[in-house]
């Protein structure tokens, strides 16, 4: 299709335990959006990516004058949390059961046809407040215009949602002018495609159409990194504009490709830029994990991380292994039993405080007692090993168990990498980052504007 004229690209952007918690702690005062893929009333084939297309578009412009939007795959996954399908044509009621997990202040919903090569949108705006429902706001245009209708309905859609809101059409359509159309299309269709190949294959068009927008080189190197093709990913991530809100997250992934590929020094580089900006726990830990495998010392940035987020075993089960490689054993014991506090059933955790016993001369946890199947004559060390596994049996019968003094067992375990940030508080602290640089620069304007003589 052809597209608007090109100019410079705007930016655009699994929960952990559960949909509920999603959003509800960010206290968004009434400003937190919830946008719905829009239903295709057409008959004309081919088509089905526009109604995919209002959220991405709508999500941008909301997100350019102070809303926070929910992302797609949070929007799914609290479908899924319902046991709806991702492509659901949601009743009313539906949609505010959905609204009401996520936490959403506003829900908007609508449709679309295209009638000899004009396509006409209408949305509605479901306040969960209220409950109420706004609208209909129409916008309509030909079909190769379908992003100034997009524009429309979000200018149309933050003058419904806050009534203060002053900024002129022409101004806000005009800001929205730098997006091709075509690239667009290739985006969506990249993002639904169910295989991951025509995926990658829309994705690396919209990637050629557009190589500075950043939400379609995002979605291609995650799509590389999905498909296990981790040297393209990192190629193509580390080429997300670093001044998107994109850069965050691609940063992320970069790391954890460079861990995956032995390249560590690439992977602490990636850790070290995102976590300048934003220190999550997650992203501590992994840059720790890189300096470790670099045969430096992490273990700082994992109690750090352990710190951050002490319900995590995981961090502390790091933190143990680190400090064991640095001969710091007492730390390391402390490390192991904060993590077996929070999983006792921790198999990992549970040999590590055994070795670490062992290497420091200490007893290990009594066991529970058996029956006493060993006789007079069975081997007292394989004995002693079988009882600390709560497993006795004669000498004969244990050719195979792991029988071997655990202090000469060659032993080095390896951190447990973060494979996935808390995705939650990621967007939330992007999005009050946008939110503070936006409002430096218009104090730096209003100093400006009161700096110049009258």
């Amino acid at each position: 299709m052809p597209g608007r004229a090109q100019t410079t690209p705007t930016t655009v952007q699994q929960p952990a335990d559960g949909a509920t918690a999603i959003y509800s702690a960010a206290q968004w005062n009434g400003r937190l959006i919830l946008v719905l893929p829009f239903e295709n009333l057409s008959t004309q084939p081919g088509l089905d990516w526009i109604g995919d297309s209002f959220p991405t578009l709508l999500n941008a412009r909301l997100r350019s004058v102070g809303y926070m939007t929910i992302r797609r795959e949070d929007r799914i996954y609290s479908m899924q949390h319902l046991g709806l399908p991702a492509n659901a044509h949601l009743t009313h009621a539906t949609t505010y059961k959905v609204a009401q997990t996520l936490d959403a202040d506003a829900v908007i919903l609508g449709s679309y046809r295209v009638d000899n090569g004009t396509v006409t949108a209408t949305a509605h705006i479901l306040q969960m407040h209220g409950p109420r429902m706004d609208g209909p706001l129409t916008e309509s245009a030909p079909l190769n215009q379908l992003l100034d209708v997009e524009d429309g309905l979000a200018w149309q859609t933050a003058r419904t949602l806050d009534p203060k809101f002053s900024q002129d059409k022409e101004s806000f359509l005009s800001a929205g002018h730098t997006l091709r159309l075509d690239t667009l299309e290739n985006y969506i269709r990249g993002e639904i495609e169910p295989g991951v190949e025509e995926r990658i294959r829309h994705l690396a068009i919209a990637v050629q159409l557009s190589p500075n927008y950043a939400p379609a080189r995002l979605a291609l190197g995650l799509a590389y990194f999905s498909n296990q093709q981790y040297n393209q990913a990192i190629d193509t991530l580390t080429q997300v504009p670093a001044q998107s809100s994109q850069a965050m997250e691609a940063e992320f992934y970069t790391g954890l490709a460079g861990l995956y590929t032995g390249q560590y020094a690439k992977a602490e580089v990636a850790f070290v830029t995102l976590a300048a900006k934003l220190p999550l726990a997650e992203v501590l830990n992994d840059q720790g994990i890189a300096l470790n495998r670099e045969a430096k010392d992490g273990t700082a940035l994992i109690a750090r991380a352990a710190q951050l987020n002490p319900q995590n075993e995981n961090l502390w089960f790091n933190l143990a292994v680190s400090e064991r490689r640095a001969h710091k054993d007492a730390a390391a014991l402390d490390a192991v039993h904060k993590a077996l506090a929070l999983r006792p059933d921790d198999a990992d955790a549970q040999q590590l405080q055994q070795h670490l016993l062992a290497e420091t001369g200490q007893s290990a946890p009594a066991a529970a007692a058996t029956d006493a199947d060993s006789s007079d004559d069975a081997d007292p060390a394989k004995a002693s090993d079988a009882a600390d596994t709560a497993e006795t049996a004669d000498a004969s019968e244990t050719t195979d168990a792991p029988d071997t003094p655990i202090v000469n067992t060659p032993y080095e375990p390896l951190e447990r990498i973060a494979r996935s940030y808390n995705e939650t508080s990621f967007h939330q602290a992007a999005f009050e980052l946008e939110r503070l640089r936006a409002q430096q620069h218009a104090n730096a304007a209003a100093t400006a504007r009161e700096a110049q003589p009258q």
